[in-house]
């Protein structure tokens, strides 16, 4: 079986996906296997789903949009893909 790359964002505040639950993925990264996690402060779930400009209350859940975050996660993104996978023009 293969390793295959790895990035994610998680929200700080997020209690769906606790940021303290992922953060010991990043500790397989010095195996040669491209993993990434980044997590951002003062965001909620949701925070990259413009529809919680809003927040929400959902079955116990908070849930943001988070502009800055949105917009840091995707630039992340975008250049975790053009490292691991390149850019094809």
């Amino acid at each position: 079986m293969g390793w295959v790359t790895f990035t994610g964002a998680v929200a700080k505040c997020d209690i769906v996906i606790a940021a303290r639950d992922c953060q010991g993925t990043s500790r397989t990264a010095g195996e040669g296997i491209p993993i990434r996690l980044v997590v951002y402060p003062e965001a909620y779930h949701g925070f990259d789903v413009p529809t919680f400009k809003t927040p929400a209350d959902v079955s116990g859940y908070h849930l943001e949009y988070n502009q800055s975050a949105s917009d840091q996660s995707f630039d992340e993104l975008r250049q975790f893909l053009h490292t691991t996978v390149g850019s094809h023009q």
